[in-house]
């Protein structure tokens, strides 16, 4: 199946290249509502922080600036050239065509996770939850795994990353841009998480702030708004186009009534990692649209379980999502071995959950860099 459709064939290429590169420089894992029609075109998509937030005097300016957790996609790029500098010159001048072939086999080879997998199904086991893990490494090498990923699960805040697939792709066709303004409206606002549920119906608000507000800081009222631009019906055209099987958008955030009546939002962890490991390769729909997806992801205001598991220096984008009951988290981890984790867990409380994903990051971060 096909999954975004803006990944080209030299960008397949160029990742079997880069694996050949990575395994000659020893990188690699241990264990071998309608649409509005609007008109535009798309702008630079820099995940500027809404001017709201930078005027509020009790943030400093370290918590509010883009890119807080470092420039982590330049860092992958750096990485991914230095490991590739160092097999050249390991190999000598035929080094890239022989590694471009290598690559291209090594791609379609399936290398063997049975332990890691066995290790997160005991953990699952051991903790009575219903929970789902997906792994990506970074370089299209054959060591993609997941354990129940196709599952859909409670999917919480989490699906807010499958709203953007519609919105992104209709940005990417130029049918809507990052500048376009709404009005918010009373159906719009809703209790929990976020500050545009304070906001005054009739505030406008860019289609760039309101993804900034529904990604970085999991404002509720502004994911409604981007469910009601992007239309829900089209949301889960979108997703089933792309291949997300497990993903459906059923509800508007906090509608619970349509909860009482059976609807609920649902997501996989193997689609949520197709979609974070679009945005780290540069092919969420096209390069500044991943950017920008990943500056968000960067700025992320919520707690993580995964952090506490990885090393020092390692620098991590994420998205979390939580209701009774439910703990979702997804990132890119980019270290010197770059990967993107989800972990899905539902049926235990926030403080079983945690440690449940907090304990297979750790798995993960070991088993990728020994």
């Amino acid at each position: 199946m096909t999954q975004f459709h803006c990944i080209r064939r030299a960008g397949i290429m160029f990742l079997a290249t880069l694996f050949a590169a990575l395994s000659l420089a020893g990188c690699t894992p241990a264990g071998a509502s309608e649409e509005g029609q609007v008109s535009a075109t798309t702008h630079d998509a820099a995940a500027e922080t809404p001017k709201a937030v930078t005027e509020e005097k009790e943030e400093s300016l370290e918590d509010i600036q883009p890119g807080q957790y470092g420039d982590s996609r330049d860092e992958l790029i750096a990485v991914l050239k230095k490991a590739q500098a160092r097999a050249e010159k390991a190999g000598g001048e035929g080094s890239a065509a022989a590694g471009e072939s290598a690559g291209e086999d090594a791609s379609e080879t399936a290398y063997d996770t049975s332990d890691i997998e066995a290790s997160l199904s005991q953990l699952i086991e051991d903790s009575g939850a219903s929970a789902s893990f997906a792994y990506r490494y970074l370089s299209d090498s054959g060591w993609d795994f997941s354990v129940h990923g196709k599952e859909p699960h409670t999917a919480a805040s989490m699906i807010s990353l499958a709203v953007l697939t519609q919105l992104f792709d209709r940005i990417d066709a130029g049918d809507l841009s990052l500048d376009d303004e709404y009005e918010l409206t009373e159906e719009a606002i809703v209790g929990g998480n976020g500050r545009l549920q304070d906001e005054d119906p009739g505030t406008a608000y860019s289609l760039r702030d309101l993804v900034w507000y529904s990604i970085v800081e999991s404002d509720n009222t502004a994911t409604n708004m981007l469910i009601d631009i992007a239309g829900m019906d089209a949301v889960n055209s979108e997703v089933a186009r792309q291949g997300l099987e497990g993903t459906s958008l059923e509800r508007h955030m906090m509608d619970t009534e349509a909860q009482k009546e059976g609807r609920e939002n649902r997501m996989a962890a193997d689609d949520a990692a197709a979609i974070l490991n679009a945005i780290a390769q540069g092919a969420f729909y096209n390069e500044e649209l991943s950017d920008f997806a990943y500056d968000l992801l960067s700025q992320q205001k919520s707690d993580s379980a995964v952090k506490g598991a990885l090393p020092e220096g390692a620098t991590y984008a994420f998205k979390s999502g939580s209701l009774e009951n439910v703990y979702n988290e997804g990132g890119v981890v980019f270290g010197e071995h770059p990967y993107v984790f989800v972990a899905f867990v539902e049926g235990v409380d926030e403080e079983e959950a945690t440690a449940l994903v907090k304990d297979a990051a750790a798995l993960v971060e070991g088993w990728t860099n020994p």
